[in-house]
């Protein structure tokens, strides 16, 4: 009888042992468990700023140099020397070509004698007669003729050298020293592509929301990630009747990369809402219907519902919720729940993501 009793607490004994044992490991299991499911979400923020929210009007066109002009010999004559080749840049005034001069330095060097006996008989003239009438007297003498056929002569002298008007390249010259040309015979086109000009179409219902010295931003599908900035300069004050279009121009500067004739996307300023607090539309969600962004602060994500005002097409304005400088989830955002820890893997400027076309 002591035996059986002694088996029975023994078995009661191993019994307890084993769910002490049991309850011990499931504990164990649990806290693997949870320890398992922390995960930290990588998410990629941008601070809130503050300034000026900007809504902009799009068109395109084409691209044309600031200044072209048709250059053309305004006498006749033999080349006997060429200074530039064509495409080459030119600075202002540079000789471009140079025509014979030698008849013409004859000519001139005749005027010359011709002035001096004319001044000479008009000053013995003078000086016998006291004649106060200059004027006269020079056409009496010879003297006023002689002070003309000069000048003409030397203004045909300067223009054996043909020069160019504005720093730019000429372009369709072909010209060699020995041929002839003659006078208004055209000899290649002089362009400016330092400053560009691009002529845009606006629809006449938009039209008045842009003015003159509204900031441009221009992007070439030729030329990938980068965007050019220029001003308005003149808005048409006429209406195309078939398109129903005005016509805007645009003026640029070039940094040696555009070609005259190229097309681009343009987006002109229009309205310009001052003194708000800037977010990435990207950070915004809605749940429950109601507008809430992620903060990031301390390794954690904070959800903070938020009141937006006027927006464009990459930015809002938030009127309640977010204070300046806050980092405000753009990346990661979707999946994420209020104090749910987070890695913040890239801090992207503002001035990065304003700069996108």
């Amino acid at each position: 009888m002591k035996i059986s009793c002694y088996l029975l607490v023994l078995s009661i004994f191993l019994s307890s042992c084993r769910f002490t044992d049991l309850f011990r490991k499931k504990a164990d299991v649990k806290e693997t468990v949870n320890s398992t499911y922390t995960i930290t979400v990588p998410v990629k923020a941008t601070p809130a700023v503050s300034g000026d929210l900007v809504k902009t009007l799009k068109s395109s066109g084409i691209v044309e140099a600031s200044a072209r002009v048709q250059m053309i010999s305004e006498i006749s004559g033999i080349i006997v020397d060429v200074s530039v080749r064509e495409n080459q840049r030119i600075s202002r005034d540079a000789v471009v070509l140079r025509l014979d001069r030698k008849e013409i330095e004859l000519d001139l060097a005749q005027a010359e004698l011709e002035l001096e006996r004319a001044a000479a008989e008009y000053k013995a003239w003078k000086k016998m007669s006291g004649n106060s009438d200059d004027e006269q007297l020079k056409l009496q003498t010879g003297l006023k003729a002689a002070e003309l056929n000069w000048q003409k002569l030397s203004i045909a002298a300067a223009k054996t050298e043909i020069r160019m008007p504005f720093d730019g390249i000429i372009t369709g010259f072909t010209l060699t020293p020995g041929e002839f040309v003659n006078s208004g015979q055209k000899l290649g086109t002089a362009f400016n592509l330092d400053e560009l000009l691009l002529r845009v179409n606006v629809m006449e219902s938009e039209i008045n929301r842009i003015k003159p010295g509204a900031e441009a931003r221009i992007r070439f599908p030729a030329i990938q990630q980068k965007i050019y900035y220029g001003k308005v300069e003149s808005i048409s004050p006429t209406v195309e009747s078939a398109a129903r279009t005005c016509e805007v121009l645009i003026r640029f500067a070039n940094d040696g990369l555009i070609r005259d004739g190229m097309y681009a996307d343009v987006k002109i300023a229009a309205e310009v809402y001052p003194n708000n607090i800037i977010i990435h539309k990207d950070a915004l969600l809605v749940r429950d219907g109601k507008k809430l962004v992620f903060t990031v602060a301390d390794g954690k994500a904070k959800w903070q519902y938020v009141e937006t005002g006027r927006e464009n097409d990459y930015f809002v304005a938030v009127t309640q919720g977010v204070e300046e400088q806050q980092l405000v989830v753009i990346d990661g955002n979707f999946s994420l729940s209020h104090d749910a820890s987070v890695e913040l893997i890239e801090t992207i400027p503002y001035s990065k993501l304003a700069a996108r076309f």
